[in-house]
């Protein structure tokens, strides 16, 4: 049997499962000895002796790294020695990719929520500048999420004129920390081709440290139910 890249291979009476458990380098000198599980299959295919270091990331055994050459009685204390000089920071290396590939994976499925939702989710500066708006502006307002990035203080100029003021004035209450939240603020707005949509707005301030930056939240379509209630 040959070793094959993807296959797993069983921890126990290997020499993986002897450099975490003991948290040490080990040693091969001669693979045909078969001290552990894949010498005999390593043997076969020309690899002769082996090193196995063990991967340390904050006092935790996150895995090993393993070598082998064809020659019988290769590895030495040197070797070890050099190898104790660069795991640390391979280790380091893989913690920060694994780190890396959670961060996007979450990253993904928040964007998959936000570009499935019906509602708009948003996030804005304290200025005004749009940081996120959600695709689902376009099917309830006509107006591309784009063009909301581009011009500060845009959603709010999409108000109708009647409820401009109301709703900046509950913002800046937000803003300047006199309302903790911002629930179910019923307000309309002025579709592309003209027609009114009513919205309904739930909106949470974001803070750096002590420091209100803006703030987010989504809107709801309620245009629907504010016929049946006419």
């Amino acid at each position: 049997t040959a070793l094959k890249e993807g296959v797993l291979y069983p921890m126990e009476g290997s020499l993986m499962k002897r450099v975490v458990q003991f948290r040490e380098p080990v040693i091969v000198d001669d693979t045909s000895e078969c001290r552990f599980l894949t010498d005999a299959v390593l043997f076969k295919e020309g690899i002769r002796s082996r090193l196995g270091f063990p991967l340390e990331y904050k006092g935790k055994v996150i895995g090993s790294v393993n070598f082998g050459t064809k020659q019988k009685d290769y590895y030495s204390k040197k070797h070890i020695h050099f190898f104790s000089q660069i795991a640390p920071q391979l280790a380091m290396a893989i913690e920060n990719t694994r780190l890396f590939n959670k961060i996007k994976e979450a990253e993904k499925k928040y964007r998959d929520i936000i570009e499935s939702s019906p509602d708009i989710i948003f996030e804005c500066t304290n200025e005004g500048e749009f940081l996120l708006m959600s695709p689902a502006v376009e099917k309830i307002t006509g107006y591309p999420s784009g063009q909301f990035y581009h011009n500060r203080g845009y959603g709010l100029s999409l108000c109708h004129s009647d409820d401009q003021e109301r709703v900046h004035n509950e913002i800046l209450q937000l803003l300047h920390g006199l309302s903790g939240i911002l629930l179910d603020l019923e307000f309309r707005v002025i579709h592309k081709q003209g027609m009114i949509v009513w919205l309904s707005i739930e909106a949470l301030p974001v803070k750096e440290g002590n420091t209100i930056v803006g703030i987010e939240g989504f809107c709801r379509d309620i245009t629907e139910r504010k016929k049946l209630e006419e």
